[in-house]
């Protein structure tokens, strides 16, 4: 929106500088701009540039396949004393106790679907890329062909002003003629109806300009500024490319074919890619990990402990040993200071765990032919961007050749209706002429205004029609020829 009120506000310096007529005191806008707005706001447009983010988003991820996968957790717990079951198994403990334990996970996937990712992906990317160019292409098209039809409007009514003034001109030339005597009032009730009726034609005439600026900015994206004006640039001039020039510049350039393409490339890659699944995936697994253990109440370990050692000496006094020799039954001083040191860790003073490498190779041997399917829907999608490719290039032939041709005749059809409304022009100035001394009557200059109206109303249209014409060549090669 901040590039929209940047380019309007050179519009409407624009307009005070460049604007001519009384109604010609708002922004003008010419195609190039319409076109510049169009790019920055259509929002069908704007749809294909976001599907590229999305596309550049897949090929990173498929890119930050070839590195580990790194997580990591943080575990605490807290436990009543008291005696549980496991599996049958009683389990107790004669105190509460706190636990607490770190991992960080790191793993590792190789397989032919990674391999191949990045390809596919990029692929993916250049296809969105080339839809953008394509999306760029129509919507510069469809609004060359609004701004036309903005110009051809507004020449119609100008030339349906032109009209009112020169009815108006001949009715005050029919009321001279009645006071004078050399007319009945029957010429001025005439003229008075033909004005009436021109003056509707003008009205309906620029209304139908309003509609076509409407139709013009819905095309762009934008709100209608108050006033706008389009201004009118275009030239009839004969076609400076051969036919073959076209048809070579269209199958280089044409961005239809250019994104069907890149999208057959993609559907290629994608068939070499689902055929990956029939390969292994090795899977690399390793981590780092510790734990804490506590009793709440240290004493509960101390006890654990000396308990512990009282039977293992008694074991040993029944097994044959000596006092000598079965070591002390009771806790010193330094173990039972060392063993409540030891029940101080939670929650971080953690244990190290031994660290684990796991590798894994997995050869897939039967899905219930889930990967033949995906191969054969890779395979038809690769068949059908091939299909759509080839239905472009003969349409791309065929729409240059048509297009070629229609722009040839429309040039030639410019320049026969311009003589003929010149020469209408001459044979409504020489019926006003001969009105005005008497020489004819106004039903001769009514005739002379309808065939000018008809002659001009026909030039304008061949004037413009050559300019769609143009257009549409330019939309079938696939860039600007001028």
């Amino acid at each position: 929106m901040i590039r929209l009120c940047i380019v309007m506000g050179a519009l409407t310096l624009a307009g005070q500088i460049s604007a001519q007529g009384p109604d010609s005191a708002g922004p003008v806008l010419t195609l190039s701009d319409a076109q510049q707005i169009a790019k920055h706001n259509n929002p069908v447009y704007l749809q294909s540039v976001v599907a590229r983010r999305s596309a550049s988003a897949n090929l990173r991820a498929a890119y930050g396949q070839f590195l580990p996968q790194v997580g990591a957790n943080f575990f605490a717990q807290y436990s009543q004393s008291g005696t549980q079951f496991s599996s049958g198994a009683a389990l107790g403990a004669s105190s509460n106790y706190e636990q607490s334990q770190w991992q960080l996970n790191l793993q590792y996937t190789l397989s032919a679907n990674v391999l191949i990712s990045p390809a596919f992906n990029r692929a993916n990317r250049d296809a969105a890329e080339a839809d953008i160019g394509s999306a760029s292409a129509t919507l510069r098209n469809n609004v060359a062909a609004a701004y036309i039809a903005v110009v051809t409007a507004v020449a119609q009514a100008n030339l349906q002003d032109t009209l009112v003034s020169d009815d108006s001109a001949q009715l005050l030339l029919a009321q001279a003629r009645v006071a004078a005597g050399a007319a009945t009032p029957l010429d001025v009730q005439r003229a008075e109806v033909t004005l009436g009726q021109q003056k509707v034609s003008a009205v309906q005439a620029h209304n139908q300009v309003d509609v076509t600026k409407l139709q013009l900015f819905q095309t762009l994206g934008v709100t209608q500024p108050k006033g706008v004006q389009v201004r009118d640039t275009f030239q009839v001039a004969p076609v400076e490319y051969t036919l073959d020039s076209l048809q070579a510049i269209a199958r280089q350039s044409n961005p239809q074919l250019v994104a069907l393409l890149a999208r057959e490339h993609a559907a290629d890659v994608d068939v070499t890619r689902q055929r990956g699944l029939y390969t292994p995936t090795l899977q690399i697994q390793t981590g780092l990990s510790g734990y804490t253990f506590s009793y709440t109440n240290s004493n509960a370990a101390v006890l654990s402990a000396a308990s512990n050692q009282q039977i293992g000496y008694e074991l040993c006094i029944a097994a044959g040993g000596t006092a000598a020799t079965c070591g002390s039954p009771n806790l010193t001083p330094g173990e039972i200071q060392t063993l409540k040191n030891q029940n101080n860790g939670f929650p971080f003073g953690f244990i190290n765990n031994p660290r684990q490498i796991t590798a894994t190779l997995t050869l897939p041997i039967f899905d219930g032919f889930v990967r033949e399917q995906k191969i054969e829907q890779a395979a038809a999608n690769r068949s059908d961007a091939q299909y759509n490719r080839r239905a472009q290039e003969l349409a791309l032939t065929a729409n240059v050749t048509s297009a070629y041709l229609s722009l040839t005749t429309a040039q030639k059809t410019a320049a026969l209706q311009q003589e003929n409304a010149a020469k209408a022009r001459e044979e409504l100035a020489l019926a006003e002429a001969r009105y005005q001394v008497g020489a004819a009557s106004s039903l001769d200059v009514t005739d002379a205004v309808a065939s000018f109206e008809r002659a001009e109303t026909d030039r304008i249209n061949a004037v413009y029609s050559y300019q769609t014409a143009f257009a549409a060549l330019e939309a079938a090669v696939g860039r600007p020829l001028r």
